[in-house]
């Protein structure tokens, strides 16, 4: 029973080889994976964007008022510069005396 003595010892010299291959493609990963986190950089999401559920819509009301507020704003500083721009004009006609009724 020579042959039966071989097969386990040659199954045994297998699995160490095998074992040894293991141990070494596991160092050599280990090792890539050290080398790629000190090369890459390490990103961490601290706070995930969310989708909203509902539709945000523009506040039509607040968009009426602002636009509102901004045509009386802006027609009382046109209305304030053509007051003064008419009154400047009114002023430099009466202090010319020969400019009103020259014909």
């Amino acid at each position: 029973s020579p042959g039966l003595v071989t097969q386990p010892a040659a199954a045994e010299s297998e699995r160490k080889g095998a074992w040894g291959a293991l141990e070494t493609a596991e160092l050599q990963l280990a090792e890539a994976r050290a080398f790629a986190g000190e090369r890459g950089e390490r990103l961490q999401v601290i706070d995930p964007g969310v989708v909203p559920e509902i539709h945000s819509s523009p506040n039509v009301p607040l968009n009426v008022f602002a636009a509102f507020f901004l045509a009386l704003i802006a027609s009382m500083v046109y209305l304030t510069l053509e007051f003064s721009y008419q009154q400047r004009k009114a002023e430099s006609m009466r202090r010319s005396p020969g400019a009103a009724g020259h014909g």
